[in-house]
This record gives C-alpha cells, sequence and structure tokens, in this order.
C-alpha cells in the first residue's frame, strides 16, 4: 500500500514581534451595559476562528460580540468585525489599541449584554476602547523570535508516525481535523519547523 503525506509550508512572520504572554480578561460597565473583554495570544487564522466559535458558544446569549485581531505586523494578515454594532464603534476602536501598543498575534473578543440605555456612537466607541485597554492593561507583553506555520495534509495511515515527529519537534498544534484523510496546522520557530518539514518530506511514500 502507498500511502501520500502532502504538505503546505508558508512563513507567517519575518520579524521579531511584541505579544501577550497569556490570556486575560477584563469587565466594563457603563449605564448597565456590559463589556466583556478578551485578550488571547494566538499564531494563526485556523485558531482565531476556533476561539471565536467558542466565544459565540459560551456567549451566545450576548447582543454583540465583536472582535479584532492581528497576526502580522504590518497587518496584512489583519481582520475585525462590528457584530451588528454602528459601522466603526466596536472593531476600530479595537483595533486601535492593538495598533497603539504595536501588539501582533494577539485576538481581542468584547462581548457586550445589553443594559436597556443606548450609548451612543461616541459612548459605544468609548465603551469598547476601555473594555480593550483594561484587558491589555492586565497582559504582560513579551518579545518573540519570528514564528513559520506548516499546514499538513496526510493520510490517517501516516498519523502515528507524523505525531511522533511533531512531538519530538516541540511545535505547537493548532487547528486539526482526523479522519480517512487527516489536516494539522503547526506553528513554531522557524528552526523547528524548517527541520520538521525536512523530516516529513522523507514521509512521502510509505511502503506496508
Amino acid at each position: 500500500m502507498v500511502v501520500n503525506l502532502y504538505l503546505y509550508f508558508w512563513v507567517m512572520k519575518a520579524h521579531a514581534y511584541f505579544t501577550i504572554e497569556a490570556p486575560t480578561a477584563s469587565k466594563y460597565v457603563v449605564k448597565r451595559s456590559r463589556f466583556l473583554c478578551f485578550a488571547i495570544p494566538v499564531v494563526s487564522e485556523e485558531e482565531v476562528e476556533e476561539l471565536l466559535r467558542d466565544y459565540r458558544r459560551r456567549y451566545h446569549d450576548a447582543r454583540h460580540i465583536c472582535y479584532a485581531f492581528r497576526l502580522t505586523s504590518d497587518g496584512s494578515v489583519s481582520r475585525s468585525s462590528d457584530n451588528g454594532e454602528p459601522s466603526g464603534t466596536a472593531a476600530r476602536p479595537m483595533m486601535g489599541a492593538l495598533l497603539s501598543r504595536r501588539l501582533t498575534c494577539v485576538l481581542l473578543v468584547c462581548v457586550r449584554y445589553f443594559g436597556g440605555v443606548k450609548l451612543g456612537t461616541p459612548g459605544l466607541a468609548a465603551a469598547y476602547k476601555q473594555a480593550a485597554e483594561m484587558a491589555l492593561d492586565s497582559a504582560r507583553v513579551v518579545e518573540r523570535e519570528p514564528q513559520e506555520a506548516l499546514r499538513l495534509t496526510f493520510d490517517y495511515a501516516q498519523a502515528h508516525r507524523v505525531m511522533s515527529l511533531v512531538k519530538v519537534a516541540g511545535v505547537k498544534v493548532g487547528a486539526s481535523h482526523y479522519g480517512l484523510t487527516c489536516e494539522m496546522t503547526l506553528t513554531g520557530s522557524t528552526e523547528a519547523i524548517h527541520q520538521l518539514r525536512a523530516q516529513l518530506v522523507g514521509l512521502a511514500v510509505v511502503n506496508s
């Protein structure tokens, strides 16, 4: 039996960057509206999507769940959403909080529970900014070395051998799917990813 391993490889970042060391959270209340803001270190768009799905499930009863994230210092991989709030009142101030601190690989998620009193456009923008700033104020900022990502698609028969190499390499496993065909996104230092990639290429054809 011949088993194929397909590799997809791309560079995520080219320079050292500043991010937060661990997730933090804040709670800001104004005119009975509650703003719960979460700051989470992230490394890939797949991880961001997985986290957003989780927050939407956990806070399904909230009026709005807005977010902003940056994965590259030049802004080439970044997104934000007002999630039904007036345009620019949530996404813009949250992204501004990341930009003003030069933070990369950070996701901000802000959950709003409406308190029955409208805040108006300026009030909303100020509230989302305050909640984001509070979450980031409690985070420890760290400098990270360049990271790269490796996306794998391989047959299930290869899973054991692939995971053995991944474990030894010490890279982080992100979004994954296991079935007859498996998919996995890995991130790690440039050196670790390059070494792992070279080892995985050797598994391209396996006879059993």
